[in-house]
Protein backbone atom coordinates (compact mmCIF):
# COMPACT_ATOMS: atom_id res chain seq x y z
CA UNK A 1 0.00 0.00 0.00
CA UNK A 2 1.34 3.12 -1.06
CA UNK A 3 1.09 6.20 1.29
CA UNK A 4 1.37 9.92 0.39
CA UNK A 5 4.96 11.51 1.71
CA UNK A 6 2.96 14.23 3.64
CA UNK A 7 1.18 11.66 5.50
CA UNK A 8 4.32 9.12 6.59
CA UNK A 9 6.50 12.25 6.81
CA UNK A 10 3.89 13.78 9.63
CA UNK A 11 3.46 10.19 11.03
CA UNK A 12 7.17 9.03 11.84
CA UNK A 13 7.00 13.00 13.70
CA UNK A 14 4.41 12.14 15.97
CA UNK A 15 6.57 8.52 16.39
CA UNK A 16 9.68 10.46 16.92
CA UNK A 17 8.27 12.78 20.10
CA UNK A 18 6.40 9.05 21.34
CA UNK A 19 9.77 7.42 21.14
CA UNK A 20 11.79 10.14 22.56
CA UNK A 21 9.29 9.91 25.56
CA UNK A 22 9.43 6.51 26.13
CA UNK A 23 13.34 7.37 26.87
CA UNK A 24 12.46 9.99 28.59
CA UNK A 25 10.00 8.79 30.94
CA UNK A 26 12.76 4.74 31.09
CA UNK A 27 10.01 2.66 29.27
CA UNK A 28 12.68 1.17 26.51
CA UNK A 29 10.53 -1.56 25.63
CA UNK A 30 7.52 0.79 24.65
CA UNK A 31 10.09 2.84 22.59
CA UNK A 32 11.19 0.11 20.88
CA UNK A 33 7.90 -1.28 19.79
CA UNK A 34 7.09 2.00 18.71
CA UNK A 35 10.39 2.01 16.51
CA UNK A 36 9.15 -0.67 15.11
CA UNK A 37 5.77 -0.03 13.94
CA UNK A 38 6.93 3.09 12.20
CA UNK A 39 10.28 1.62 10.88
CA UNK A 40 9.30 0.02 7.53
CA UNK A 41 7.39 3.24 6.42
CA UNK A 42 9.08 4.93 3.52
CA UNK A 43 10.05 8.39 5.36
CA UNK A 44 12.17 11.01 4.09
CA UNK A 45 15.80 11.10 4.67
CA UNK A 46 16.20 13.39 7.47
CA UNK A 47 13.24 11.59 9.47
CA UNK A 48 15.67 8.02 8.42
CA UNK A 49 18.21 9.60 10.37
CA UNK A 50 16.84 10.35 13.36
CA UNK A 51 14.79 6.95 13.21
CA UNK A 52 18.30 5.27 13.14
CA UNK A 53 19.88 7.16 15.96
CA UNK A 54 17.17 6.25 17.77
CA UNK A 55 17.85 2.42 16.99
CA UNK A 56 21.18 2.94 17.89
CA UNK A 57 20.63 4.59 20.74
CA UNK A 58 17.96 1.38 21.91
CA UNK A 59 20.75 -0.87 20.88
CA UNK A 60 18.86 -2.09 18.01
Amino acid sequence: MMFRPEGTNLMADIYIAKINANITAGDTELAKSNLGYIWDYEVSDDRRATLTNLRTQLGL
